[in-house]
């Protein structure tokens, strides 16, 4: 039974939640699945849930039926089942009906009742003519002393016995997001504490099955009967947790935990239906079947300071998944070590040792493989470092190293190197696995993938290269507790241009991402490019090296290092590698981060100050390859950090200009290379210099009009676009640029006058159509934009950009559907850009397709999972699709990545209200409004927070806040008016209630609480 309060006579009419006893939940069932016989399809019972009392619907069914305020309960639920709901019958009434997009139906009644309650009947037709019924006991309880004036009742499941039965065809929908599954603690938990079996749940009255109640996503009290599957106290019979011990048996403990340390979470888990997947906080856990059925699985749970629960779901194959709650509190850290050798230390916990496999190819035995030119300095590079003390702990010690380059890197080699010399890590040691040099596909089976070793034959890959299962399976066995995989082995034209072609395009990498299991401890793998991408080398890069090793390089020493502890954890090293490659080839390669079970704060390097690096370089007994790397890379103007290429080059343009200081030609190429240097403020001097020494030219002004610009000062650019232009009329490229900056100050009539001007001069430039469909939609002429996107896209289909313009163009003219195909054509360009994925999510949606939108929104969060804002608009997909729990774990991770927004924190918070956990909800909206005081939303949903809180002079100090903050928002005023007559402070809420009415005078339900407040204060 629950409590339930409603509107009789004599009681105030208002929204109020409901206030489940201690227990909270408990779930139905008709006993073992064996007994319930399967029936025909589309056939089954319906599955009723019983909502709280809801005032505006309550009311608005209320006046269209011509009820009186007085002698009415309003008894509101949601009816499931499989062939459909035709009608709902509630004491023999017709209810008001409605279905939502899900399917379920959502039903209204006003069944006459009395003060001391009585039974509801409830009659429920499938559309196939299938009767279900139901009957419900309203008895009168104790009242409550915050609401005095509200009777209390409690309702109980009569037959339970018809509602909700499952069958193997069926199956009722999971229970709410974000509810935990739970029989009743005492005699289940004592039962388990003293090796008994659990003690059956208690009958529902006159039945012979338990009855069950769960709280719903928004709190209320739900009735459910038979769910498919039997789950009894998940916390000691479904999940048992060997570590943190705390969590272990039936009685757990919360822990503490520094901040910024992970938290590695080991259990076994179970399911009646068969296990799916773990879920560790929201992320899926490493699981691996052990004899007998269970799973054991292994995931990490970032401790900060949105770490105040943790939840551990079991999903099963079908039916509703187990949950079980752990608490854990995160203390404040302001650096994650004392020191930053402590992570590597006996004292800090650490008791392993740390092993490394190091692979690097260029040069293959079969020259049909075409060769590489940096893929065996990179690994060097890694092996380098991995020695030095930038590696933290004194560096891996030369015995743990496996090094393999070109010729020694052979399958059998490599293979011993897996399977048995990394056999020797234990359960607390580490893991390192490198690996650059070429990759294919089998030309047979594409999706048959391998490593080409050295001695891999061109025209038997699958017979002499190293299979990535091979691979899958040795990381699998592997005991260690934290194992990191690199690799870079995504390089065009490994094989032939035969194997090419019948190959397609390169997708080792994305494909390694999807194949490779989750099978260890913890595995973090990293890949040097995403699907269909190539990894770049060049000597440009750190004087020769891939672009993604040596950004990968340059975190490690230090760059990666955000939060200055001088400790480089595995989460920063990433995410600095995949921005610097990704802006250093400009998208066309970004590097991808696995969805594994990983430490995201596994230490992986510590910052060398310049002592310690020249202390080190004057010591190392190797070639120092790492270490000049890392001097030079200090070394740079300006004391920020520029590649070993990059200074080289800066240095031979200035001397250029020392030797000819009257050549335009050399203060033009000084000026550029500034540029890339990010030297801007020099570059435009050196551009000036160049124009002042040759006026004549106009490459020269072009190049100075177009630098201005971009740096921002377009106006100050269009001068010297002019006289370019005057020099050089012909020039569609010189009259595209000026469009460029007439359309930054907003002439959007001269800039098309250009656009067209470099259009007629040069008809086949793809980017002069698009420039020009964008001043045209800009000026509102959507049709002609349209058109020249239109040309854009034919002239060069394989360009992301001009999907995208096209597809933007579309949907301002109502193309809605149009658009979406050439949102999905950018996407097919370039599927690793994240914002492409988010455009597609939001027209998806203005066209109905919530699921689809979903699943676009989904994808945009895993290519950028650093970005709070794509977090925050899926965790409101989710909970406009009734995912409440997952939408909860998405806003959690966009709080971490932005605490400081006032906005993500009153999003979490509101979720977390919904979902009944009030203290964190609290929490949270506190957090907002102490960010944003004057947002008068955010003292509103605070103030309601702290009413259902009970807490009703709190509440009336925040609501009265967000009137005077916001005076003429009548929803602002209505909240306050339905304290007020709580606290029986009737004139003040007839006040608050005429501003209401003022405000939005059609609002029936304003204007209906007006009238019943000035019945309650004669004038």
């Amino acid at each position: 039974m629950f409590t339930i309060r409603t509107a009789l006579p004599g009681a105030s009419r208002r929204r109020t939640p409901f206030r489940p006893l201690p227990f909270l939940l408990l779930l139905a069932s008709l006993g073992p699945l064996s007994a319930v016989q399967p029936a025909r399809a589309q056939t089954g019972r319906a599955q009723i849930t019983v909502l709280e009392y809801e005032g505006s619907a309550c009311r608005a069914h209320a006046a269209r039926s011509g009820r009186s305020s007085k002698g009415w309960y309003c008894f509101r639920g949601v009816v499931r089942h499989p062939a459909g709901v035709a009608e709902v019958l509630v004491q023999g009434e017709p209810a008001a009906l409605r279905t939502d997009e899900t399917g379920a139906t959502h039903f209204t009644a006003l069944p006459a009742m009395r003060d001391e309650g009585g039974d509801i009947a409830v009659v429920v037709r499938a559309s196939n003519g299938e009767l279900s019924e139901g009957g419900y006991r309203l008895t009168p309880a104790a009242p409550n002393p915050a609401y005095p004036d509200l009777q209390q009742f409690s309702l109980t499941n009569l037959r339970p016995r018809l509602l909700g039965a499952g069958d193997d065809r069926y199956v009722p929908p999971p229970l709410p997001s974000g509810v935990a599954v739970s029989a009743p603690p005492t005699a289940a938990q004592a039962a388990a504490a003293q090796g008994r079996p659990p003690a059956a749940v208690a009958a529902a009255p006159g039945t012979g099955a338990p009855a069950g109640v769960v709280a719903d996503s928004a709190g209320a009290a739900v009735v459910v009967a038979a769910a498919a599957a039997v789950i009894e106290d998940p916390a000691s019979r479904y999940i048992q947790i060997q570590e943190p011990r705390e969590w272990s048996g039936v009685g757990t403990r919360g822990i503490t935990v520094p901040g910024r340390r992970s938290v590695r979470v080991i259990g076994y888990a179970s399911h009646p239906e068969g296990v799916e997947s773990v879920l560790v906080d929201g992320r899926s856990a490493a699981i691996r079947q052990e004899n007998g059925g269970s799973y054991r699985f292994v995931g990490y749970v970032p401790a900060d300071s949105m770490s105040r629960e943790v939840v551990v779901m079991v999903r099963g194959r079908t039916g509703n998944p187990v949950i079980g709650r752990y608490q854990l509190n995160a203390t404040p850290a302001a650096q994650s070590f004392a020191s930053r050798e402590e992570p590597w230390s006996a004292e800090a916990g650490f008791r392993g040792k740390r092993w490394a496999v190091v692979v690097g190819i260029s040069a293959y035995q079969d020259t049909a493989i075409k060769a590489l030119q940096y893929a065996d300095d990179d690994a060097r590079a890694i092996y380098d470092f991995l020695r030095s003390p930038a590696a933290g702990g004194g560096g891996f010690d030369e015995a743990n190293i496996k090094l393999l380059l070109n010729e020694q890197a052979t399958y059998a080699e490599v293979r011993a190197a897996l399977y048995s010399y990394l056999r020797q890590a234990t359960d607390e040691d580490q893991v390192f696995i490198y690996f650059a040099g070429h990759g294919a596909p089998d030309p047979a089976r594409l999706s048959d993938l391998y490593l080409l070793t050295y001695d891999t034959r061109a025209d038997q890959v699958p017979a002499t290269g190293f299979p990535m299962r091979d691979v899958d399976r040795a990381v699998g066995e592997l005991y260690a507790r934290h194992v990191v995989l690199i690799t870079d082995a995504c390089h065009s034209g490994g094989i032939t241009t035969q194997f090419a072609s019948r190959g397609g395009e390169n997708n080792i990498n994305d494909i390694f991402l999807q194949q490779l299991s989750s099978t260890t401890g913890g595995l973090a793998v990293f890949t040097a490019s995403g699907a269909s991408q190539l990894s770049l080398e060049d000597a440009k890069w750190g004087g020769g090296h891939g672009v993604f090793t040596h950004y990968l390089l340059e975190a490690l020493r230090g760059a990666a290092d955000d939060d200055g502890d001088e400790i480089v954890t595995l989460s920063e090293m990433m995410h600095y590698t995949v921005e610097r490659v990704r802006r250093e080839t400009q998208n066309s390669q970004i590097p991808s981060i696995g969805d594994r079970t990983y430490d995201q704060f596994l230490p992986m390097s510590i910052v060398l100050n310049p002592q310690e690096l020249a202390a080190h370089q004057a010591t190392a007994q190797a070639a120092p390859v790492a270490v000049a790397q890392a001097a030079a890379a200090t070394a740079a103007p300006g004391g920020g950090r520029l590649a070993p290429a990059l200074a080289d080059s800066l240095a031979r343009a200035r001397e250029a200009v020392t030797l000819f200081p009257s050549s335009a030609q050399y203060r033009s190429r000084l000026a550029r290379v500034l540029l890339r240097a990010e030297l801007r403020d020099e570059a435009l001097q050196a551009f000036h210099e160049a124009v002042r020494l040759d006026g004549g030219s106009a490459e020269f002004r072009a190049d100075l009009a177009i630098a201005l610009r971009d740096g921002g000062d377009a106006e100050g650019s269009l001068p010297h676009f002019a006289e370019a232009l005057r020099l050089e009329p012909q020039n569609g490229h010189y009259h595209h640029e000026y469009g460029g900056a007439l359309l930054a100050l907003e002439r959007v009539e001269d800039a098309l006058g250009a656009y067209r001007r470099a259009v007629r001069l040069d008809a086949g430039s793809p980017a002069y159509h698009a420039s020009m469909g964008e001043a045209l939609r800009r000026s509102g002429r959507t049709r002609d934009a349209v058109a020249a996107l239109r040309t854009a896209v034919q002239l060069d289909g394989e360009s992301p950009v001009y999907h995208r313009e096209l597809a933007v163009s579309l949907l301002n003219d109502g193309q809605l559907a149009e658009a979406v195909q050439e949102m999905q054509g950018a996407i097919r360009a370039d599927s690793a850009n994240a914002a492409y994925h988010v455009d597609l999510a939001g027209m998806l949606r203005s066209l109905g397709d919530a699921g689809a939108a979903r699943a676009a929104m989904g994808r945009a969060v895993r290519l950028d999972s650093a970005n709070a804002e794509h977090r925050s608009v899926l965790a409101e997909m989710l909970d406009g699709s009734g995912m409440q729990y997952e939408a909860i774990l998405e806003m959690r991770a966009a709080v971490r990545l932005d605490s400081a927004s006032a906005r993500y924190r009153f999003q979490y918070g509101t979720l977390l209200s919904r979902s009944n956990q009030g203290d964190n909800a609290l929490a949270e909206l506190r957090a907002a409004v102490r960010l944003a005081p004057e947002e008068a939303a955010y003292r509103n949903g605070l103030g309601l927070a702290l009413r259902a809180a009970n807490r009703p002079a709190d509440a009336l100090a925040e609501l009265i806040q967000a009137t005077r903050l916001e005076p003429s928002t009548a929803k602002f005023q209505f909240d306050l008016a339905m304290l007020y007559t709580e606290a029986g402070q009737h004139g003040d809420a007839l006040a608050a209630l005429e501003q209401a009415s003022r405000l939005e005078p059609e609002n029936r339900e304003y204007t209906t609480a007006l009238r019943e407040a000035r019945r309650r204060v004669p004038r």
